[in-house]
């Protein structure tokens, strides 16, 4: 019989060392490999008592063969004999490339699983190899890192054509700027729905300026920032909006939090100035502090201010939940929320003019970016915004009930809660009443959006994006894709999935996310030393600074 016995070997690859010292450190462990090739591999595997599993090989799943010697003329009883390599179609390992040496030249073949891998991936992989040939043939003093295993052709492609996302806008047109363009369009068209009250266009536009007034006049103005600490009503919208009108960066904060937490967010942000409502008044000790409804504000003129702001100056701060340590806030710019407005009109469907779909439920918390999204944003675009209360957020029965006496038929909310609503279908007959969904904040189960569209959903979004990115750095059109996936860059953003030294990974391979553009934000509010963990200078633009995701994605 033919008696082959498998060598296992283990090689320790440093990034920093050149290819000449990892070729002698793979040569000298082979060497002393080598002195045990005559243990058996199987008695190797008993020895070490691993956990088999009938599915995988127990000590490694990629296999490299080198054959130099099998094409040696052959005799049988004076008969020649050709070599012949027999077709395959079992992959004995996840990998195996095979190397025979034919007249000078080496053949490779590659061997794959297919459940983990298609020709394509295993195409480029060839091509990759061949490329890292021709890097140490050139320069065998080449450090690991600085390999480059991508054609010219594969680069162009992944940093500019994946990143071709030039879209044209205005920059110095702020989003209050574009609200107050659609309240000329609808004056008299419902803005905000909240329990039993209601406000028109107008008047949300009338009370912001007053409040905006206001705060100018106690000295509230660019990049100065104002906290807002107001329960769920629309009081909260006025307050969001007049603080913007006035040139000032806003910082929500939820009523809700403990109140060490918004001490904290407070002292941190060092506010100039607090707007909360009656009922929270003596709740905190900040000294400067007004209330939403202060009859101060009400003698305010109603008219529209001037815009003072330029595209770089601050619009809002969102505190992070906090979860590896103290809150981060992280400080958002003007442009980045009047580029998302441009990408987001063009994109999605019932923020066009001509959909006849304009009813809106907003229940994310004021205190998550997402919220931006389901109330400053569509108002921009003229839809009436039905204001969930805190019961009717997480409710079913409650929230069915708000979908119905309101005639709502966008929503948007994290897919784990829209799965507690599904789960809840009994409680819900008005779920089919949807038009619109977009999930946001997790990954999306394809079961879900599956079961939305059998409701009767017309179109599932899927948004992607941190918050130090301005909400969203991708949004697409789920509905009918085969594979979930978060969709292409924004307008005006790049993504790039790199490796630990920030060079580029292949298509296919996982790599971490990195954003850059237009809705990257301005870091992290008094902490300069994260801000310098997270936000580095892009590799691939000038001037430009990316993003850290932290998110592995291929």
């Amino acid at each position: 019989g033919m008696f082959v016995n498998t060598l296992p070997l283990k090689n320790n690859i440093s990034s920093e060392e050149s290819f000449e010292r990892l070729l002698k450190k793979v040569k000298e462990n082979l060497l002393n490999a080598y002195t045990h090739q005559n243990y058996p591999f199987d008695a190797l595997v008993n020895e070490l008592n691993i956990t088999r599993d009938n599915s995988r090989t127990p000590l490694f799943d990629t296999m490299f063969i080198y054959q130099n010697d099998i094409f040696s003329n052959v005799e049988f009883n004076g008969e020649s004999g050709k070599y012949c390599i027999p077709e395959s179609h079992t992959s004995k390992y996840d990998l195996s490339v095979e190397t025979i040496l034919i007249d000078d030249e080496f053949k490779v073949s590659f061997e794959y699983w297919t459940r983990l891998f298609d020709e394509e991936f295993i195409s480029n992989l060839a091509n990759h190899y061949i490329n890292i040939i021709s890097s140490v043939v050139e320069n065998k003093d080449i450090e690991i890192s600085n390999i480059s295993i991508l054609s010219k052709k594969e680069k162009e492609q992944i940093l500019y054509k994946f990143n071709d996302t030039k879209m044209e806008y205005d920059k110095n047109k702020t989003i209050i700027q574009l609200f107050e363009e659609q309240v000329k369009k609808t004056p008299n068209n419902t803005a905000i729905v909240f329990e039993d009250k209601s406000i028109t266009y107008k008047e949300l536009n009338e009370k912001s300026n007053k409040l905006a007034r206001y705060l100018n006049e106690k000295g509230i103005g660019n990049n100065q920032f104002v906290g807002i600490i107001l329960p769920r009503s629309i009081e909260l919208i006025i307050a969001i909006i007049g603080t913007l009108k006035s040139g000032a960066c806003y910082i929500p904060i939820d009523p809700t939090y403990p109140k060490k937490r918004i001490d904290y967010m407070l002292e941190n942000s060092q506010a100039k100035l607090l707007i909360i409502s009656k009922e929270l008044y003596n709740n905190t000790e900040f000294k400067n502090k007004v209330c939403v409804d202060s009859e101060e504000i009400t003698h305010q003129s109603y008219q529209n201010l001037k815009s003072i702001n330029t595209p770089e100056d601050m619009s809002y701060i969102i505190y992070t939940s906090g979860s590896t340590g103290l809150p981060k806030g992280v400080i958002l710019k003007q442009k980045s929320l009047s580029n998302l407005c441009a990408y987001l009109n063009k994109k999605v469907e019932f923020l066009q003019p001509g959909c006849e779909y304009k009813n809106i439920a907003s229940v994310t918390t004021a205190s998550f970016d997402i919220f931006i999204f389901e109330t400053l944003i569509c108002l921009q675009k003229g839809l009436k915004i039905i204001l969930a209360n805190e019961e009717e957020q997480r409710i079913p029965k409650l929230l069915d009930r708000l979908i119905s006496k309101n005639n709502v038929q966008i929503i948007q909310m994290t897919p784990s809660r829209m799965q507690l609503f599904i789960d809840n279908i009994d409680d819900m007959p008005n779920l089919t009443d949807l038009k619109y969904v977009t999930l946001a904040g997790e990954p999306l189960p394809s079961q879900l959006r599956d079961k939305l569209v059998s409701l009767g959903v017309k179109k599932v979004y899927n948004g992607y994006g941190p918050s130090e990115t301005t909400v969203f750095s991708t949004f697409t059109d789920v509905t009918t894709c085969k594979e979930i996936n978060i969709g292409v860059p924004l307008g005006n953003t790049q993504m790039y999935i790199l490796d630990k030294n920030l060079k580029i990974v292949p298509i296919g391979v996982a790599g971490e996310l990195y954003i850059a553009g237009d809705g990257v934000g301005k870091g992290y509010l008094n902490r300069e030393d994260i801000t310098k963990e997270r936000y580095i200078n892009n590799p691939f633009i000038e001037n430009s600074i990316m993003y850290k995701t932290g998110d592995i994605c291929k």
